[in-house]
C-alpha cells in the first residue's frame, strides 16, 4: 500500500476504527504517526525488539527478496536446497499476491527463523544484495520515544 492509499483509507476509517501497526517499520513514523497526531488519535504499535538492536527480521528479508525477484524467488529458494510444493493446497490468505506467491508465503510460516535467515542470507550474498540499515527500515529508539511522548501506545 502506498502512503497515499494509506491516507485515503485512514481518512475513511479514522472516526470508527482503532489503528494498530505491526513490526515497527519506518513508515509508521513517517506516514502513520503524522496523520494520527494531526487528528488527535492514538495508534497502537508493536515493534519487533530485535530490530532495535540492529537485527534485520527474517520476515522482512523475505519481503525484500520477493519484491525484487517475485516468483523467481521461489526458484532461488529451491536452488538453495529447500523443498516447496508449488501445487500444495495450503490455505491462501495473502489476497494481494498471486496464488503461487501466497502459497509460498504460507509455506514460509512453517520454517524456523534460523533456517529462513540462513537461506535468505545465502540468496542475498550470492546476488550481492545489501539490506537497508535497520535504522532506515525500522523505527529507532528516538522515534519510539517521540511517538510515546505524543501519546502513542506500544506493546
Amino acid at each position: 500500500m502506498t502512503p497515499k492509499q494509506f491516507e485515503e483509507q485512514f481518512m475513511k476509517l479514522k472516526d470508527t476504527y482503532v489503528f494498530t501497526f505491526d513490526d515497527g517499520l519506518k513508515e509508521h513514523f513517517t506516514v502513520a504517526f503524522p496523520l494520527l497526531k494531526q487528528y488527535g488519535l492514538t495508534g497502537y504499535f508493536f515493534p519487533i525488539g530485535e530490530t532495535l538492536e540492529g537485527t534485520f527480521n527474517h520476515v522482512h528479508k523475505a519481503h525484500i527478496l520477493l519484491d525484487m525477484f517475485e516468483e523467481e524467488f521461489i526458484e532461488l529458494y529451491k536452488a538453495n536446497g529447500c523443498y516447496f510444493d508449488d501445487e500444495s493446497q495450503l490455505d491462501v490468505k495473502y489476497f494481494y499476491d498471486s496464488p503461487k506467491i501466497a502459497r509460498f508465503k504460507k509455506y514460509l510460516t512453517t520454517a524456523s527463523a534460523e533456517y529462513k535467515n540462513l537461506v535468505f542470507d545465502r540468496i542475498l550474498e550470492y546476488n550481492k544484495i545489501s539490506l537497508p540499515k535497520t535504522e532506515d527500515y525500522y523505527l529507532t529508539k528516538n522515534e519510539l520515544k517521540q511517538m510515546s511522548d505524543a501519546g502513542m501506545v506500544f506493546g
